[in-house]
């Protein structure tokens, strides 16, 4: 998250409810993870240990370039950008600031060998990220399909 603010603009922050909502079901799956991992004390699997360790830089990477590929129209809000972004990450991409959070997620996941975890994620989580992806393309759609 530290890194997330140091690269993207500063916007006046609206607690908007879907915005909330993920950043609760991500601190969910942090705690879950933790919680699940010490208090049965499992040992992950070194193959699901290094999966989860490449998913949660792979996921923060993505972001990140995802963020700085926007600039300044990297926003909470779910609003018309004023130019459609094509470089970077967004080449290959509709999502990629959302796909990066997932993976993030789902390496914490992997990293600490939570079942729990991965339930939030596919419960709460996946189906934010799923419902902003959707709004954010119907506000692109509007704006820019002709």
């Amino acid at each position: 998250m530290g890194l997330e603010g140091f690269v993207s603009t500063s916007e006046p922050h609206e607690h908007l409810p879907r915005e909330v909502a993920t950043g609760v079901a991500l601190l969910a799956v942090h705690v879950a993870a933790i919680a699940e991992h010490l208090a049965r004390g499992l040992v992950t699997p070194p193959a699901l240990f290094a999966a989860g360790v490449m998913l949660i830089a792979a996921g923060i990477a993505l972001r990140v370039t995802a963020i700085r590929a926007l600039g300044p129209g990297f926003v909470s809000a779910t609003t018309a950008p004023t130019r459609l972004v094509r470089a970077g990450p967004y080449r290959f991409l509709r999502h990629p600031s959302e796909l990066g959070l997932f993976a993030a997620a789902a390496g914490a996941a992997a990293l600490l060998a939570s079942v729990v975890a991965a339930g939030v994620i596919a419960v709460a989580l996946a189906p934010l990220i799923i419902v902003r992806c959707a709004a954010e393309d119907r506000t692109i759609s509007s704006k820019w399909a002709r």
